[in-house]
């Protein structure tokens, strides 16, 4: 009910002058009711027969003094009722700037909710907008970084390309370089003794005309002297020439061997041991290659081991490619078969 009151000041303003007002009226009538004097019965009856009569002076003055005093309540009546009107008007005036206050306040305490909220909105998105800004920075960042390292990867790789390929070149020079030699040597060799024979059949030659003359039995044995040392020197030169290509082909075995071993080093270095695997495990390997290196073919075979540590054995093998080089073309083969047989 008070809250009423306090949404509707006028109303309570309302009743409070009606409540004076009926105060006001109630009031003049009790001051008409003081005015007339009832007649008691009974003693005060007695009272008055028994008093000696007043002269009408006196009573005169008696009723314009009661009068007197009756109007003059009545106007402190009246007067009071004033007051109270007067006060319960103020009160009404000071609860309804209570109430305009207190809605004044209300309203400024809900503008400030207003703007605290936009404000708290607007840090809000200010900073999930600086939050996208700092992810995308990084996102391009973590872009940059990894565009990077491809680009160093593959310089990395075009360098060991290009250093395999000088190397490869290198060996082939040297490779070359020996072969010309040895060929140069074998050329030398062949010239001094077919110019050792040449002078040797010259001499037989001399000594057979020499002797010709004065021995013709010496000139057949001498003949056949001759036919005995040429038979030894073509002997002798196709002895040379085997040995020449004995040491060739052995030169050509240790060069093999050395490749092979080069293919079975780096197959072991690109080597990762799988779980489960056992010393002493080993799988054939059979590769077909081109003059590069590039395996164009792979098979595993004859494994001691297990599925996993056969897949292990292709895997070193694919991450070896490109192959070590032949070190000449002689010694190259494009079908390679080996045994590789993990060390440690």
């Amino acid at each position: 009910m008070w809250r009423e009151l306090q949404r509707h000041p006028w109303a309570l303003l309302a009743a409070i002058l009606l409540n004076v007002l009926v105060l006001i009226l109630f009031g003049i009538g009790l001051s008409r009711n003081h005015e007339i004097t009832p007649v008691s019965s009974g003693a005060p009856i007695q009272a008055a027969l028994m008093a000696p009569p007043k002269d009408d002076h006196a009573k005169a003055a008696e009723e314009a003094k009661a009068k007197a005093a009756a109007e003059a309540k009545h106007k402190a009546e009246v007067a009071a009722q004033a007051k109270a009107v007067a006060e319960a008007k103020q009160k009404a005036e000071v609860a309804a700037r209570a109430k305009a206050a207190a809605e004044a306040k209300q309203k400024a305490e809900a503008a400030a909710q207003a703007k605290a909220a936009a404000e708290a909105k607007h840090k809000a998105e200010a900073a999930a907008r600086a939050k996208a800004a700092a992810e995308a920075k990084q996102k391009a960042e973590a872009a940059a970084q990894a565009k990077a390292a491809a680009e160093a990867k593959h310089k990395a790789e075009a360098a060991a390309r290009a250093k395999a390929a000088a190397e490869a070149k290198h060996k082939a020079e040297v490779v070359a370089q020996a072969k010309a030699a040895a060929e140069a040597k074998h050329k030398a060799e062949a010239a001094a003794q077919a110019k050792a024979v040449a002078e040797a059949k010259q001499k037989a030659e001399a000594a057979a005309q020499a002797k010709a003359a004065a021995e013709a039995k010496r000139k057949a044995e001498e003949a056949a002297e001759k036919r005995r040392l040429q038979s030894q020197i073509a002997a002798e030169a196709a002895a040379l020439k085997r040995q020449q290509m004995a040491a060739v082909a052995a030169r050509n075995h240790r060069l093999q061997n050395s490749w092979l071993a080069a293919i079975r080093s780096r197959v072991q270095n690109n080597w990762l041991i799988p779980p489960g695997y056992q010393p002493g495990q080993s799988c054939r390997v059979m590769v077909q290659q081109d003059p590069a290196g590039y395996i164009l073919s792979l098979q595993i075979s004859d494994c001691t081991g297990d599925e996993l540590f056969k897949r292990s054995v292709e895997s070193a093998v694919k991450r070896s490619e490109p192959l070590p080089l032949a070190p000449n073309p002689s010694v190259f083969q494009r079908t390679l078969i080996f045994d590789f047989k993990p060390q440690g």
